[in-house]
């Protein structure tokens, strides 16, 4: 029989195989692959996949040496496998590749420090939930997000009441950081609608940054009630999910209850 330290013994090898797996369908959906993926046009999904696809093989990886050699690898064998267009604009595709790059960082430092703990791991999966452009594995995503701070309580007052407030800063991290996605995106999109590249740093965040802040003011809250509404069932099945797992951790062990008779 598989014992816990048989498991501890291979899976920090068998973790590089699955962070590797996870890698890309944690950003991006398969069919994005190509070249429109790779292109300034889309660099908001460039950044936010990349964010997420780090994220996700950050908090499957164990060691940190080969997390980061999975990420470089993962990310090297994605530009390669895609042709970058000759810059239409200047300095495109190192843009491009700086925005990648950025992204493996980000989800890199935000899957170490938060992988270790279910309630970290929480916050981990609302921030992977918030930063894919794939909805494909949202569902899962946000009833393993409940269902970890379900697993922080403890037959403890104060440790369950610390359960609640997870599952409560996890949802509302994800809600803050998809509108924060979106509104990016939209942003991002100005470009799209005609508006012309920028061609100095501050003007092309400025150029970014001022339609997102908008659309925040003026469509903010109509875009969480659609989120809302889009992702009731899914929500409804991490609820009772958490909730459940919860009750299971109150309930006695089988040595406390050996040790009450």
């Amino acid at each position: 029989m598989t014992t816990r330290g048989d498991v501890a013994r291979w899976w920090p090898a068998a973790s590089v195989l699955v962070g590797a797996l996870v890698w890309y369908p944690a950003g991006w959906s398969v069919s994005s692959l190509g070249l429109p993926a790779v292109q300034l046009l889309h660099g908001d999904q460039v950044f936010f996949g990349s964010c997420a696809a780090a994220l996700g093989a950050s908090l499957v990886v164990t060691r940190w040496l080969p997390r980061a050699i999975v990420l470089v690898v993962a990310s090297g064998l994605l530009w390669l496998a895609v042709t970058p267009l000759p810059d239409p604009v200047p300095h495109e595709t190192a843009i491009v590749a700086g925005l990648l790059a950025a992204g493996q960082v980000l989800g890199f430092v935000a899957g170490t420090l938060l992988r270790r703990g279910p309630a970290r791991l929480a916050f981990g999966l609302a921030l992977l939930a918030a930063s894919t452009t794939t909805e494909r594995w949202l569902p899962v995503l946000l009833v393993a997000m409940l269902g970890c701070a379900g697993l922080h309580a403890r037959r403890d007052v104060g440790r369950t009441v610390a359960a609640a407030v997870t599952a409560v800063g996890s949802l509302a991290l994800w809600l803050a950081l998809t509108l924060v996605h979106f509104a990016i995106g939209y942003g991002w999109g100005d470009v799209r609608r005609g508006s012309g590249y920028p061609t100095q740093p501050q003007a092309a965040a400025r150029r970014v940054l001022e339609p997102a802040r908008d659309f925040l003011h003026s469509a903010g809250d109509t875009l969480l009630g659609i989120l809302l509404h889009q992702h009731v069932a899914a929500l409804l099945a991490a609820v009772i999910v958490g909730a459940t797992i919860a009750w299971v951790r109150w309930q006695p062990t089988s040595d406390a209850v050996a040790d009450a008779a």
